[in-house]
């Protein structure tokens, strides 16, 4: 099986410490169950030019899991602080910053916040159940992750 990653090398990001080896680089919606949470005070996404630069405002990531679905870390829920307002989802994208084609596309790809829960365990020291899910404002149908049937 190979590993896909995004188009970010580690000479470019200075948070890599283990580089993907033997990797390639993952196709723009390939993966459109990633999800990033960025602040909107720092994105540059402009619905006009459907363009966006997510490049320093991307501060956690998730897995969509259902439509209106994501999990994700409770000490990333953390991070949204008292309000979800600033809080944006981007989904399927594979760069911090570009293009997409189309209005539809646009919509279809940058999404708001509407609530957040944390696992009821969840203390931020130890770090046990890190774990929490977020609700998105409109649904997404273009691409769940593949969970197994529990039969299987």
């Amino acid at each position: 099986m190979t590993a896909k990653a995004g188009s970010v090398q580690p000479e470019n990001n200075p948070y890599s410490i283990n580089p993907i080896i033997g990797g390639e680089p993952a196709g723009q919606k390939e993966f459109p169950f990633n999800v990033v949470f960025y602040s909107k005070d720092l994105a540059k996404v402009d619905g006009k030019k459907l363009s966006y630069d997510l490049n320093g405002a991307n501060f956690c990531g998730g897995t969509l899991i259902q439509s209106k679905w994501i999990l994700t870390d409770a000490h990333c829920i953390d991070l949204f602080g008292s309000s979800y307002a600033n809080i944006g989802v981007a989904l399927g994208i594979n760069q911090l910053k570009g293009s997409v084609k189309t209005t539809a596309d646009f919509k279809s790809t940058f999404f708001n916040v509407v609530t957040a829960v944390r696992h009821e365990y969840y203390k931020t020291m130890p770090n046990n159940y890190d774990i929490g899910l977020v609700q998105i404002n409109d649904s997404f149908k273009n691409g769940l992750i593949y969970l197994p049937n529990p039969k299987n």
